[in-house]
C-alpha cells in the first residue's frame, strides 16, 4: 500500500515538473522571439548589407548598427526580462561574423 502511494506521488510530481519545465521554456522562448522580432524590425537593412566582415568594425555602418543594437538591448530590459547581449550573425559565411553590443554594467 505504501509503495503504491509513493509511486503515485512520484508520478504526480514527475508530471508536474515536466509541465512546469515546458511552461518555463515556452515563456523564455516567447521572450527571446519578441526581442528578436522587434529588434529586427527596427534595424536598417541597408546598413546590414554594408557590413560584410570583421574588417569593417570601424566603418560608420558598423558603428551605427552597434548603436542601434545597444538601444534595442536597453529598451528591452525590464523586471521580468533582462537582455545582456544582442547579436547579428551573418549566415552567408561558414563561421559567421557577429555584430554585438556586449557591454558590462548599465551601458
Amino acid at each position: 500500500m505504501v509503495g503504491i502511494s509513493l509511486a503515485s506521488v512520484m508520478a504526480g510530481l514527475g508530471v508536474g515538473f515536466w509541465d512546469f519545465q515546458r511552461l518555463l521554456l515556452r515563456t523564455e522562448r516567447i521572450k527571446a522571439l519578441t526581442v528578436a522580432a522587434t529588434t529586427a524590425a527596427l534595424l536598417d537593412a541597408d546598413l546590414l548589407k554594408q557590413v560584410e566582415g570583421k574588417e569593417e568594425e570601424n566603418s560608420e555602418a558598423y558603428l551605427a548598427l552597434k548603436k542601434e543594437l545597444q538601444k534595442a538591448r536597453n529598451a528591452n530590459r525590464r523586471d521580468f526580462i533582462y537582455v545582456g547581449y544582442l547579436y547579428i550573425l551573418n549566415p552567408n559565411q561558414f563561421y559567421g561574423n557577429a555584430l554585438s553590443c556586449r557591454c558590462r554594467g548599465k551601458n
